[in-house]
């Protein structure tokens, strides 16, 4: 059984929002990886200028935080 925990983790914590990349990063990934051609990222680039931080946005400081576990057993291979 795979616990959520281990596939889930906690965002909130800042270890998590370290790695994650701003729009310029995101932008040169898609363009590296084929998903976006120049034309498509340049025209990204002219509609939304600025970086917004989601990180700064979505998960304020000094919050509470609650953590469950959930285990589930039992049953069958039809049910």
């Amino acid at each position: 059984m795979l616990p959520l925990n281990g596939v889930f983790p906690n965002l909130a914590r800042s270890e998590a929002q370290k790695d994650m990349m701003n729009s310029e990063e995101l932008l040169n990934y898609w363009l590296e990886s084929g998903y976006r051609n120049q034309g498509q990222i340049d025209k990204i680039r002219e509609d939304w200028p600025y970086d917004t931080y989601w990180t700064d946005y979505y998960f304020k400081q000094n919050v509470p935080i609650q953590q469950y576990n959930l285990s589930v057993s039992g049953g069958t291979d039809k049910t």
